[in-house]
């Protein structure tokens, strides 16, 4: 998934969605936001341009790139994904297991049906669907 949106918007929570859990409901392999760092004159001067303003999800500094909303939006939608994926790689391992007690196949069919529904759900909340992931993982002893 390339540029949704552009690297420049201060909004967390597109950046979580967007390149979260909607990349894993288009089961997309990876993304790629236009750019980290651009600007169109001085990199912190959102004025310079008569037309467009800096475009970055970090600015540079001495040490080490100083962060953004958007990047930590970013992130968090990163974090999201892997805990998804790691609730479908537990849900594989599972169904290979020749025996499950019956509460862990209710867990396992509970952690299925989630991820159905999450599949399809265009109106989610990134946090509530990171805690409803963890609970299922609980639910599996990891």
């Amino acid at each position: 998934m390339y540029g949704n949106p552009q690297a420049g918007p201060e909004d967390p929570l597109l950046w979580r969605r967007n390149y979260g859990i909607l990349v894993w409901q288009a089961d997309y392999d990876g993304v790629m936001p236009f750019a980290f760092q651009w600007q169109f004159g001085s990199m912190w001067n959102d004025w310079d341009d008569k037309n467009y303003r800096t475009e970055a999800l970090a600015y540079p500094a001495a040490d080490k790139p100083i962060s953004t909303l958007a990047f930590e939006g970013l992130r968090e939608g990163i974090d999201d994904v892997r805990y998804l994926t790691t609730l479908e790689d537990s849900i594989s391992r599972l169904k290979t297991k020749d025996t499950l007690s019956q509460d862990m196949k209710d867990a396992l069919r509970d952690a299925e049906s989630f991820l159905a529904e999450l599949r399809t759900e265009s109106d989610f909340d990134p946090a509530t669907v990171r805690r409803d992931t963890v609970e299922h993982l609980r639910a599996f002893g990891q």
